[in-house]
């Protein structure tokens, strides 16, 4: 563009400067003749304002798909993030639960030591080899405990408790009347837990045609203390005298008793 407006600019000063050599028609025509700023310059200004339109429209597009491509990192910068939330979780479960096929089928020993520690005799019986032999069962038991635990194993007698179909597995129902509805009265199979996963539900045996377990206990009414009130001492009150006999003889005692 500037070389254009210097192309003319040299024209016009040529223009100029040979205008008094040529002759006057000549100067005439010439002058009629329109100007290249006459020609071009309309033109290229008109050619300006489209490329700015041009320019504008191509600005407006560029920022929408500048938009979608700033959505499209943040989706798939959350994605990421999840994913990588997700195989962190999935590695920290792998190693919570690697053990868990091999503890499945360690909770079945441990139920035939929990079976014998309850049938062994609770006092000494007098024979060494067999006091031995007790304590030293009792001993492995509490170990086998133990080390479970440090696993993350843990167990909890359900007897007592209302029936959680998440936990327990129910093999019958007996009436009693004694305890709430719902509430296990017997477990013949023991529940275990691995950290939060369950191994093994509870076989228990469920009481039926008890009251509701959502009823309010009812409140005894306390009879309140009896008040032990004191008796009053007795108050000693002389006889008034009657007649008026009476009022002179006893005024007459009081005189001679004062004069003593």
């Amino acid at each position: 563009m500037w070389i254009w407006r210097i192309w003319i600019a040299c024209r016009k000063w040529c223009a100029d400067f040979f205008q008094p050599l040529l002759p006057s028609g000549a100067m005439s025509q010439e002058t009629e003749k329109p100007t290249d700023d006459d020609i071009f310059l309309p033109a290229d200004e008109e050619e300006s304002s489209n490329e700015v339109a041009a320019l504008e429209a191509e600005l407006v597009v560029a920022r929408q798909e500048a938009e979608q491509f700033k959505l499209l990192a943040q989706r798939k910068a959350a994605d990421l993030e999840n994913q990588r939330k997700r195989h962190l979780k999935e590695r920290t479960d792998d190693q919570q639960y690697a053990t868990e096929g091999v503890i499945k089928d360690m909770v079945g020993v441990l139920d035939d030591l929990h079976r014998a520690v309850e049938h062994l005799p609770a006092d000494a019986t007098g024979i060494a080899e067999v006091d031995n032999m007790v304590q030293g069962v009792r001993l492995v038991h509490r170990k086998f405990v133990t080390t479970m635990e440090r696993r993350g194993v843990t167990s909890e007698s359900a007897v007592g408790t209302l029936f959680d179909p998440q936990m327990h597995e129910a093999l019958q129902q007996l009436v009693d009347d004694s305890v709430p509805e719902g509430t296990v009265i017997r477990e013949f199979q023991r529940a275990y837990k691995l950290h939060d996963r369950l191994l093994r539900p509870a076989m228990v045996v469920v009481a039926t045609g008890g009251p509701s377990p959502m009823a309010a206990p009812a409140v005894e009414e306390e009879e309140a203390p009896a008040i032990e009130v004191e008796e009053a001492p007795a108050i000693e009150v002389e006889e008034v005298p009657a007649t008026l006999g009476e009022v002179i003889e006893v005024a007459e005692e009081s005189a001679d008793e004062a004069k003593e």
